[in-house]
């Protein structure tokens, strides 16, 4: 079969204190037609990983509409705005980077992948992306465009997932902002 682009859109690796296992990965089809999961993996490794360890395989006809979304989450993740396409108990971490394959763990056609902070493995493009995401925010690509470069082709954000059932072309995350205030104590 022939591999299609799918784009890995968003990630966040904790909701916080409690809620360390909120994490989800979003993927985006920037294509004009569906495409079918059947045969792709979504895949982890830890900071310097050298084999995959798996998140989700699709073994059956699993559709993402045209300029659309795929949602996965931790199956700890209740609360998340939107329901999500597919759940299973992996997590992420700090220092991790994440791939779509098609074909077999650590084999198989890496079609898109991201490292965060120091990670070292083999889904970093270029340079990964320097931060790890905190609390209450994400990883998010800037561009439907893949420079393959994660420090250059994400930014943080605010946690906006969305799930198959978005179909409006690809969304331009909102820039996270960070905001610092001196006080001065007399």
């Amino acid at each position: 079969p022939v591999t299609q682009n799918i784009l890995i859109s968003e990630i966040q690796t904790t909701g916080g204190t409690g809620k360390t296992n909120n994490d989800f990965i979003e993927l985006y089809n920037p294509n004009i037609q569906p495409i079918n999961l059947n045969g792709y993996r979504l895949v982890k490794r830890t900071k310097t990983g050298t084999s995959d360890t798996s998140i989700k395989s699709w073994t059956v006809d699993t559709f993402i509409p045209a300029k659309s979304y795929y949602l996965w989450t931790n199956s700890d993740y209740i609360d998340i705005a939107v329901a999500p396409d597919f759940t299973t108990s992996a997590t992420l971490a700090n220092d991790n980077g994440i791939a779509i394959r098609f074909g077999a763990e650590d084999i198989g056609a890496i079609i898109d992948s991201v490292g965060w902070g120091v990670a070292q493995n083999v889904f970093v493009e270029t340079q990964p992306f320097s931060e790890n995401p905190i609390a209450n925010q994400s990883i998010s690509r800037q561009l439907e465009n893949d420079s393959n470069n994660n420090a250059v082709d994400f930014i943080k954000s605010k946690p906006s997932p969305k799930n198959s059932g978005i179909s409006w072309g690809f969304l331009n995350p909102d820039a996270w902002v960070v905001l610092e205030q001196l006080v001065n104590h007399l």
